[in-house]
C-alpha cells in the first residue's frame, strides 16, 4: 500500500525517513535540515553553474523548487532502507555511514540523474 506521506517507512513503526537518517547518522533534526538545505544549494550551483540572468537565485528563493528538491532528497534517503526494512548502513561505523551518505547526495551525480520538471521551471522563474 502506498502511503500518502513521502518518506514513510511502515517497516519502522511509523518513523519517517528523516527520523531514520537522523538515528543512523547521529544527527538532530536541525542538522538534517541544514544538510538538506546545503545539498539543495550545491545541487543548484552544479545544475546552474553560471548563475546567469538571476535564474539560479530565483530557484533558490522558490518554494516550488525546495518542495521538488526535498522530495528528491527524501527519495534518495529512502534507498538506504529497503522494502523489507533492511538498513543497508546499520553495521557500518559512523564515519563510513556519513561518507556513504555524502556520496549518495553528491550534487554532480544528482544533476546527471535528476532534473527539475517543467512545472518547477515555470514556477521558479516567474
Amino acid at each position: 500500500m502506498h502511503h500518502p506521506h513521502p518518506g514513510y517507512t511502515p517497516a519502522h513503526k511509523g518513523e519517517t525517513t528523516q527520523e531514520l537518517i537522523c538515528e543512523l547518522l547521529s544527527w538532530s533534526a536541525d542538522e538534517y535540515s541544514e544538510y538538506m538545505y546545503n545539498a539543495g544549494l550545491a545541487y543548484l550551483k552544479t545544475y546552474m553553474p553560471a548563475y546567469s540572468d538571476g535564474i539560479a537565485e530565483k530557484f533558490e528563493k522558490s518554494r516550488v523548487y525546495w518542495n521538488w528538491y526535498k522530495a528528491l532528497h527524501t527519495r534518495i534517503d529512502a534507498t538506504i532502507i529497503d522494502d523489507e526494512g533492511t538498513n543497508h548502513f546499520a553495521k557500518l561505523n559512523l564515519a563510513t555511514k556519513r561518507a556513504l551518505y555524502n556520496d549518495l547526495h553528491d550534487a554532480q551525480k544528482k544533476v546527471q540523474e535528476w532534473k527539475p520538471n517543467k512545472i518547477v521551471w515555470q514556477e521558479a522563474t516567474k
